[in-house]
């Protein structure tokens, strides 16, 4: 049995719509309990239906029940993805959370379902090991949406952009499958390199639609450059930087991410790249590049090629046709569409 007292109970985590506490019962069972803001009763409600209906989801945080007016009880899982990250990890491990991942949320979508808050986070690690989406806060039943949603580290530039034009009233909806695939796209750069695709975002409270790299991503299409760690990334880069595409329409499905992943499975590394050692290392063949010869194509530029906005013209970063080429592209060459 579960109860609504949850005095003394220490807290896991906390958002702008609720907090998250580790709880016992009578018979010293453990689980979470999502306490919602007195004001946040329909996320509340929002969130317990999304989570019955995907109840048969292994990979779905279970719900163990709900007390009126705002307490939400699910399992607990010991750890996130953000925890996970910072761990280094064998190459099986990580393509098997990759492959998890891009089934789990290419399942919701088919069913309808799209999470626009997908990040490191929210992404639970049960005890067993094996991976749990949570945080259904924002998620939506409808393919388009024209409000924010998410997290700025890993949200997709069409957010901004609906964040933006709602500020000034001009309408705009972006699609919300899309939208999830260019967050979980990020997501899964940030496991692979143990750093995320922008990594200005974290360092400090500055929107991240004024950061130098992240204007040239907007008005050129650039990716800010990565180092790998390991070959993994190497070889997933190119259905990563499809996902993370600046034009929506040009980011492929989750069943095309998970075709692409399966048949570049026999071309992956299974084994940490070794660290380098004091002997100098022996020249690379064609066959076997070293990771460092790798890193071109992983990058684009070092810096901006634009000046960031000046504070107050940020809506000048997107234009307001509904268009994505027109409004993605106006500075973009033929060469960059095409590679793009």
């Amino acid at each position: 049995m579960l109860s609504d007292d949850i005095s003394g109970a220490s807290v896991l985590g906390e958002g702008a719509d609720a907090r998250v506490i580790l709880c016992k019962n009578q018979f010293g069972q453990i689980f979470a309990t999502k306490r919602y803001h007195a004001d946040r009763q329909q996320k509340m409600n929002c969130e317990s239906g999304f989570l019955l209906e995907l109840s048969t989801d292994a990979n779905v945080v279970r719900i163990l029940g709900v007390s009126a007016p705002n307490l939400l009880f699910l399992e607990y899982c010991p750890s996130t993805l953000a925890h996970l990250i910072k761990v280094p990890l064998a190459d099986d491990v990580l393509i098997s959370h990759v492959l998890t991942l891009v089934s789990t949320f290419r399942d919701m979508h088919r069913k309808g379902f799209f999470h626009l808050d997908i990040k490191p986070e929210n992404i639970l690690i049960r005890q067993d090991g094996t991976l749990a989406v949570a945080d259904f806060s924002f998620a939506e039943r409808k393919p388009l949406a024209s409000k924010w949603h998410g997290t700025q580290v890993t949200a997709a530039p069409e957010m901004w952009r609906a964040h933006l034009n709602d500020k000034s009233r001009i309408p705009f909806t972006f699609n919300c499958e899309k939208a999830d695939v260019f967050s979980l796209g990020a997501t899964l750069i940030w496991l692979l390199n143990a750093a995320p695709l922008w990594p200005m975002a974290r360092l400090d409270c500055t929107p991240l639609v004024y950061h130098p790299l992240y204007y040239s991503y907007v008005k050129e299409g650039v990716l800010p450059k990565q180092t790998p760690r390991n070959r993994l990334l190497c070889r997933l880069w190119p259905i990563l930087r499809r996902m993370c595409r600046r034009n929506p329409d040009r980011r492929p499905s989750l069943d095309e991410v998970l075709r692409d992943i399966e048949d570049a499975q026999p071309l992956l590394p299974l084994a940490p790249v070794p660290a380098p050692t004091a002997a100098p290392a022996p020249a690379a063949t064609a066959e076997s590049p070293s990771v460092e010869e790798e890193v071109g194509s992983l990058g684009e530029v070092d810096t901006p090629t634009r000046p960031p906005p000046p504070i107050g013209e940020e809506c000048l970063l997107f234009a307001t046709n509904t268009h994505a080429d027109e409004s993605f592209s106006s500075s973009e060459s033929e060469e960059d569409r095409t590679r793009w």
